[in-house]
């Protein structure tokens, strides 16, 4: 006899809506059994419903004995006793509608475990509607399966309670954002195509050959870029959308082949106009408290300079200090202080296996080493050793702190060996017991990124080709464009950027400059865009909020596959139903075989 599997079900808040985060308790369905046959759902059955006759519907996850089934549907479990017929004729995840009288459990039978375990169904009658001929596995076990058996059998992953709860936050959290722009900013949601035609200089995009015209073929967007810029020159001047965007590129745990942005466009706004307003959405919306603090704004620069990377995790209470200034030397050197009270985890035994962590990434470190400060003395620990390093003894920093990765070289490599370094120290004390890190969700903006970056003897955006760049740099266009700041912004939370966008170019012999005499891109495949732009484009700007990402951080998930119902593998294939997959011979001849005229 199978066990009871309610451990796989238990759901990822809780079954009862007056634990849920407060935003969204308002927006969970009062009325989820209007229209069907069903008078209520199982975990909404309380004491308060003793004597009522109910009618339910759900799956059978458990059945004990002749008498008893536990009934499951999406938000939560409760008792079956069955007054006629037999529980050994029901297999377990069949289908069934029952009807019956809500009574109180006895005393010693209460289920503790589930929200409704101090009361019962008593079925007088009961009906199969679908029975579970087979599983693939029994679902007790499915929790332990690998992602790839999830992933081909996600119809029944789908049944768990946290895949149940990731996808109803989806839903609740999108309803939230459409509510506020629209009902309170006045935005207007506008569908734009998923057939579009390639656009030069992004990522690689899918190609859909067309029937009509033998040999062209459409794309399918990364994103609705130029749609959206087309909207303001049309004059719907606050713009949105739930966009599905595409890359024909292998999946990643934070990026798909398609994947969905909340898109954003509004004419005549600076960069702390969409800044703020996208913001304020967040905050209202975000079933969490994020407290009422404006979230905190540093520069590309300030970024870099600070925590080696343009996505920094405010949670960690570490950063890079510069102590170039010490040595005789062209090199960049940088270090990380641990702080003091951190001491007792960190040995020189840990010291090595950090190093050696690090060392994982070999050719991308530059030179670095662990350092320890005790009584005044500075000794080299693990690592490389730095020339002269005897004068760090003399440094203030140290004074509340044992601890000093160090790293020298080239710049970008001292910031990027250092950023690596961080969330290792991080670990190692947080795996001996403490903690480094805060709780919750550190949201960041970081503004004026480059407009370009060198690529070779080649420019490079950094953001995309419509980006402005900063009015105070115009004249570095012409003298030293890789000194040039764009009018660029990206929403950044615990590590991970989630969302991105500028101030758009507005000026068609500005764009067009850009296109041809910074970017070698060719004009032609735009042309639509730069006329569009000459008649009249106002000043617009917007973001596009990367809704996988956001929601994989909020249910606490480490891949964005949970969040989605019917993700793509890490290669990009779907593996329940076999995509991609070759046509038939005879849609191939079609598409592609030469037609005589």
């Amino acid at each position: 006899m199978l066990k009871s599997i309610a451990w796989i079900f238990r759901p990822y808040f809780c079954h009862s809506t007056r634990q849920l985060p407060r935003n969204f308790q308002k927006s969970m369905p009062r009325h989820s059994s209007t229209h069907c046959w069903r008078t209520h759902t199982c975990g909404e059955l309380r004491r308060r419903h003793i004597g009522e006759r109910v009618t339910l519907c759900g799956w059978a996850e458990f059945c004990r004995g002749k008498s008893f089934v536990i009934l499951r549907d999406w938000q939560g479990q409760v008792q079956m006793f069955l007054t006629k017929g037999s529980a050994k004729d029901i297999p377990v995840e069949s289908v069934i509608k029952v009807r019956g009288i809500v009574q109180s459990r006895p005393e010693k039978n209460i289920n503790h475990a589930l929200n409704a375990g101090d009361i019962e169904v008593h079925v007088d009658d009961i009906e199969v509607l679908n029975t579970c001929k087979s599983l693939p596995f029994s679902l007790q076990d499915f929790a332990k399966k690998g992602e790839e058996t999830r992933m081909r059998y996600r119809y029944l992953d789908i049944r768990s309670q946290m895949m149940q709860n990731h996808l109803r936050t989806r839903s609740n959290l999108i309803s939230s954002m459409r509510e506020f722009l629209i009902h309170h900013h006045g935005f207007v949601e506008v569908e734009t195509p998923t057939l579009f035609r390639p656009t030069p200089g992004g990522a690689k995009e899918f190609l859909v050959p067309s029937s009509v015209d033998n040999g062209l073929f459409y794309s399918l967007p990364q994103s609705p870029q130029q749609f959206k810029q087309l909207l303001m020159v049309g004059g719907i001047d606050r713009y949105f959308q739930v966009a599905k965007c595409y890359r024909d590129e292998g999946a990643k745990p934070d990026r798909q082949p398609e994947f969905t942005q909340l898109d954003i466009e509004m004419s005549f706004v600076s960069s702390n106009d969409v800044m703020r307003i996208t913001e304020s959405m967040i905050k209202k919306c975000w079933p969490k408290d994020l407290n009422d603090h404006e979230f905190p704004r540093i520069t590309y620069q300030e970024a870099i300079e600070k925590y080696g990377t343009d996505k920094p995790d405010l949670r960690t209470k570490l950063s890079i200090t510069n102590l170039s200034n010490l040595f005789d030397s062209k090199d960049t050197i940088n270090c990380v202080v641990v702080p003091d009270s951190y001491h007792k985890y960190l040995s020189k035994h840990t010291a090595d296996g950090m190093h050696s962590k690090l060392m994982h990434f070999n050719d991308e470190c530059a030179r670095n080493g662990i350092f320890f400060w005790e009584n005044g003395n500075f000794e080299h620990i693990s690592g490389d050793r730095i020339e002269n390093y005897e004068v760090l003894s003399d440094v203030r920093i140290w004074k509340n702190s044992s601890v000093v990765w160090l790293s020298w070289g080239d710049y970008n490599q001292v910031k990027t060996t250092l950023y690596k370094a961080i969330p290792i120290v991080a670990d190692t004390i947080e795996s001996n017991g403490d903690s480094i890190r805060d709780e919750g969700y550190k949201f960041l903006w970081v503004y004026d990124f480059p407009l370009f970056e060198a690529d070779g003897d080649k420019l490079s955006c950094v953001h995309h080709p419509f980006t402005a760049p900063h009015p105070d740099d115009t004249e570095l266009i012409h003298t030293d464009p890789t000194k040039v700041r764009s009018l660029a912004y990206d929403l950044v939370l615990n590590g991970s950027e989630v969302g991105g966008g500028s101030i758009r170019i507005h000026d068609s012999s500005l764009q067009r400059h850009i296109l041809s005499e910074h970017l070698d891109i060719e004009t032609d495949d735009l042309e639509h865009l730069l006329y569009a732009l000459d008649c009249g484009a106002p000043p617009h700007g917007g973001i596009a909020l990367g809704l996988d990402r956001l929601l994989a951080m909020l249910c606490g998930t480490s891949t964005i596959r949970d969040v989605i119902a019917f993700p793509k593998s890490s290669a990009g294939r779907d593996l329940m139903c076999g995509a991609p997959c070759k046509p038939d011979r005879d849609i191939m001849d079609h598409f592609f075989k030469p037609k005589i005229r």
